[in-house]
């Protein structure tokens, strides 16, 4: 599965993997992060290529990616970034970035 959170006190998004969606998103839900979608089941491999593409195009584009000053280190922090660094409210907008940036 692939998922994206949103975390308003902290002011970041995060992308992340999981085999069991629902412990993981509890455990993050613990540290208030909200559920904003859920795309799979996924292969994993798919699942993976598809986290570590869209952290890729994040970084290339200016996102503000695992500001640990802001929040310390936290489960995942590297796959997260500030939300008016790149703001999105979807997957399917994240991985059209991807495409897009693969065409370039």
């Amino acid at each position: 599965y692939l998922y994206l959170l949103r975390n308003h006190q902290l002011q970041m998004l995060k992308i992340g993997i999981s085999n069991v969606p629902e412990k993981r998103l509890a455990r993050h839900a613990y540290r208030d992060w909200k559920t904003l979608e859920v795309r799979g089941p996924l292969d994993g491999l798919l699942a993976y290529e598809w986290e570590q593409s869209i952290i890729k195009m994040l970084t290339r584009h200016g996102a503000k990616i695992g500001i640990v000053d802001m929040a310390g280190k936290f489960d995942g922090y590297s796959e997260a970034w500030l939300t008016n660094s790149f703001p999105v409210k979807s997957i399917k907008e994240l991985m059209n970035y991807v495409e897009k940036y693969e065409e370039d």
